[in-house]
């Protein structure tokens, strides 16, 4: 929570964000939390709505302006071991949702999918694939992890294990949107999350979390698994000189892409299990591009003292240079929509059989 923290409020101008969602439906957002084991965790909620509802309610709708706290010293203390006052910054940033209204029921829902943030992320680390996705008719979950950049989680005692807590937002989504076919997305430390989740018949999406042949083992080979990642990255990169050591399982697909290339007109079927490799993306390039401008903005100044004190910056320091996050999202948000739609709705038909 943000009480009693110093914790002025800026905000961020988008001049040169990844744009808006592609589908057919209204992507609508709210806040909310979640509920577990004596501790509450902030929850983003994405949900569609389609054009004749979204008609109905245009003149109660509004675009949504998102908040995304900063903690400093939580970062100074889990990175640099300091402490330091309470001390963090409100950023508040436009995206192309429209902010929730009371009694707007959801579209027709097509899938289920719940995104876990990285070590000192945030739940709004991939509102970009949120807003596609719900655009797409996707109910998106996004819940602030115990290691996030915020205060927000509050309990007492240790927190309960990241597979709990995706497990039970998998369980409030089919309790409030209803039973529907479910896909995780990792990013980093998320990845390992999602790699505990004992779902059977799930999407499982793993981001900037290293070499796919080392996540292919991990799983069964009939799971449906992405695996994205970049030769750029020097937290969690991998390259394909790799493969002559660990080749790829057999009938996995290795895609292959600059940042900035579109998804092919003919990509539209793809195998139980593939991997997206790019070639400049950093770590940190895969994600929003306004949560990293609120990164970048705060945290830019201290980045010398950082690298004085050998504090670890997790590609900070390249993401300077490259501010590369809206043509990276340009490649791995179209490719990574269309693999969960893909095996999403091949899972539902056939439980529907």
């Amino acid at each position: 929570m943000e009480t009693g923290y110093m914790s002025p409020t800026k905000r961020i101008p988008v001049a040169n964000s990844q744009g808006k969602a592609t589908g057919s439906y209204v992507p609508v957002y709210r806040d909310t939390l979640l509920a577990l084991d004596n501790w509450t965790f902030p929850l983003s909620l994405w949900y569609p709505l389609d054009d004749n509802n979204a008609a109905e309610t245009r003149g109660t709708l509004q675009t949504v302006e998102y908040s995304h706290f900063i903690s400093v010293q939580k970062i100074a203390k889990l990175l640099a071991k300091l402490s330091l006052p309470p001390l963090g910054w409100t950023f508040r940033f436009p995206g192309s949702a429209m902010k929730d209204v009371s009694g707007v029921p959801p579209s027709a829902v097509r899938g289920h999918v719940v995104l876990i943030h990285g070590y000192l992320g945030s739940r709004l680390d991939m509102l970009h694939l949120a807003e596609q996705l719900s655009s797409q008719g996707y109910v998106v979950a996004a819940p602030e992890m115990p290691w996030s950049l915020s205060n927000g989680a509050q309990g007492s005692e240790e927190p309960p294990g990241g597979t709990s807590i995706v497990q039970a937002v998998a369980d409030m989504l089919d309790e409030q949107f209803g039973k529907a076919s479910l896909a995780f997305v990792g990013h980093s430390l998320g990845a390992r999350v999602v790699a505990g989740v004992a779902r059977p018949d799930t999407v499982q999406v793993v981001v900037g979390a290293g070499s796919p042949t080392t996540w292919f083992s991990r799983f069964d080979p009939k799971t449906r698994l992405l695996v994205v990642s970049s030769r750029g990255d020097r937290v969690a990169g991998w390259s394909p000189e790799q493969l002559e050591l660990n080749p790829l399982p057999k009938n996995a697909w290795l895609l292959e892409s600059q940042a900035g290339e579109k998804l092919p007109e003919t990509l539209g079927m793809f195998p139980n299990q593939a991997t997206l490799l790019l070639n400049q993306p950093c770590h940190i390039s895969f994600l929003s591009s306004q949560t990293n401008d609120a990164m970048v903005s705060l945290l830019g100044p201290l980045l010398p003292l950082a690298r004085l004190l050998g504090v670890p910056v997790l590609d900070f320091d390249r993401y300077l240079e490259q501010r590369d996050s809206d043509v990276t999202a340009s490649t791995w948000i179209p490719v990574t929509a269309a693999f969960i739609d893909y095996h999403v709705q091949s899972i539902a038909k056939l439980q529907e059989n």
